[in-house]
């Protein structure tokens, strides 16, 4: 039950992650939320990396998962980078790199933070449960504020 659950999530977020993208790509625009997008991408590449070398795990399915999952954030990453910078504030804009990698930082940090903090399993799980509750209040908040964070 727990692979079919695992392939089962990876499939609908990976399906959630390649309709961003053609979203990005054809309003041209970024389609998740800066600090969302920070936290998913920080996850995916600290847990991918810990189940698939670190920790040696055996199955390593969800470790793969995670990987195709940051793959498809950096091109989500890009979409960012491209046409993002057009929502942010005018008198602002000139930060938009600075402030964008500030918060790439910031967001490996919290997830790094979880990580050193509590065992690989239950960091990734109280990491995830938080990064989700946000994503939720962000991708709610974006609907009526093209730049949210």
């Amino acid at each position: 039950m727990t692979l079919f659950l695992t392939l089962l999530s990876g499939v609908a977020w990976t399906i959630v992650y390649i309709e961003l993208i053609r979203n990005g790509f054809k309003y041209k625009t970024y389609a998740m939320p800066l600090f969302a997008l920070g936290l998913n991408i920080a996850w995916e590449i600290i847990y991918s990396v810990n189940d698939l070398i670190i920790s040696g795990n055996s199955s390593g399915i969800q470790g793969s998962v995670n990987l195709v999952w940051a793959c498809f954030d950096i091109i989500i990453v890009y979409t960012y980078f491209k046409y993002g910078k057009k929502y942010f504030p005018e008198r602002a804009k000139r930060y938009f790199v600075p402030f964008s990698i500030l918060v790439f930082a910031t967001c490996f940090a919290i997830q790094f933070a979880f990580y050193f903090s509590f065992e690989a399993i239950p960091a990734a799980q109280y990491s995830a449960f938080l990064q989700n509750a946000a994503m939720s209040i962000l991708f709610y908040k974006m609907q009526r504020c093209p730049f949210y964070f």
